[in-house]
């Protein structure tokens, strides 16, 4: 199993759903680094080409959050029940797991 500790701030205590995500993610990132490569590629790209930090779009009705690989996105749905399922989480999981998130600036 993998340690879901390296990626997550000791200051709160984490649910159930966190760690599991946590966990998930490591293992995805130790086990694929060619595609971690992609990944980083992909962010550094978009992040250059866009208008500003937060990756919107001139009338900000649009914005860029995440870049998570099919696979990875596929068994997270799989074992994580509602994964992303509103803005928190999906705020916690780009802060969280930065290699994923495209803006600068959450």
């Amino acid at each position: 199993m993998a340690n879901p500790n390296l990626y997550l701030n000791k200051t709160r205590n984490f649910t159930v759903k966190e760690l599991l995500i946590a966990g998930i993610v490591e293992k995805y990132i130790k086990t694929h680094p060619q595609e971690i490569k992609k990944v980083k590629k992909l962010q550094k790209r978009v992040r250059y080409s866009s208008l500003n930090k937060f990756q919107a779009d001139e009338v900000k009705e649009l914005r860029w959050t995440l870049f998570i690989p099919i696979e990875l996105y596929r068994v997270l749905n799989k074992y994580v029940e509602n994964f992303l399922a509103d803005n928190k989480e999906v705020q916690w999981f780009a802060k969280t797991f930065p290699i994923f998130s495209i803006p600068e600036k959450i």
